[in-house]
């Protein structure tokens, strides 16, 4: 990578590959960092991304589903309280929209496919159970992983 190349330049030509263990190692940091420091405001702010996320779905509005998805992690990932890590993460969703179009080819069929295990994430987050909210990325990242393999 050259010295004047910025990070979202550097994510563009990253392989496939290379991307999902950066986004592995992101995500379960937040994940564990948001159990920690969620607030009330950020469980309603994912309550209502959920929610959008879900009619996005049930409308096969594919390109409002991608906006939803998107919005769901950045606010999962203002949850850490961390400003670097979230604006890391922020970086990435262009990222992130990629990879979905490339798994999806216009269909919504593996956002309703993950639909529950997000509303499980976000009731572990705020139940604060770290286990849990683990297990249920840990669900997420194999179905997305394995999709795009």
């Amino acid at each position: 990578a050259e010295a004047t190349e910025s990070l979202e330049q550097r994510l563009r030509r990253a392989r496939q590959e290379e991307l999902n263990q950066v986004r592995v190692l992101l995500e379960y940091e937040i994940i564990r960092l948001a159990v920690i420091h969620r607030t009330q405001k950020n469980i309603r702010d994912m309550k209502q991304a959920l929610d959008a996320r879900m009619k996005a779905i049930d409308t096969k509005d594919y390109t409002a589903s991608i906006d939803a998805e998107i919005v769901c992690h950045t606010i999962l990932a203002t949850a850490s309280h961390n400003s670097v890590l979230a604006d890391l993460y922020a970086s990435f969703t262009h990222v992130l929209r990629n990879s979905f179009q490339q798994r999806d080819a216009g269909s919504v069929a593996q956002f309703r496919k993950t639909h529950a295990l997000h509303e499980r994430l976000l009731k572990a987050i705020a139940d604060k159970k770290e286990d849990v909210a683990i297990a249920c990325l840990d669900a997420l990242l194999q179905n997305n992983l394995i999709r795009t393999k």
